[in-house]
């Protein structure tokens, strides 16, 4: 595939599926790729705004607004199933 595409101007799916065996994250900057082909690419993330980076304060608030969110319907399907079984 490499032959017939040296360089891609965009990603798609069908590539990713196709040749890429794994995506992991060794550091908040930096992506690892590990190949179909057994190559291992390593790749700098550059973040342009601070609320990009991981684990900003407004990245933790949305996540803790999820969380109370899923918790909240949570408790209303259980209170829900408990009503349904008196």
């Amino acid at each position: 595939m490499k032959q017939e595409e040296p360089e891609l101007a965009e990603v798609h799916y069908f590539f990713l599926d196709k040749m890429v065996e794994d995506i992991t994250f060794k550091k908040w900057d930096t992506m690892v790729i590990t190949w179909k082909c057994g190559l291992k690419s390593r790749i700098h993330i550059d973040y342009k705004r601070a609320c990009d980076f991981p684990n900003s304060k407004e990245q933790l608030g949305t996540l803790v607004s999820k969380r109370w969110v899923e918790k909240a319907e949570e408790a209303a399907k259980a209170k829900e199933a408990e009503q349904a079984d008196e």
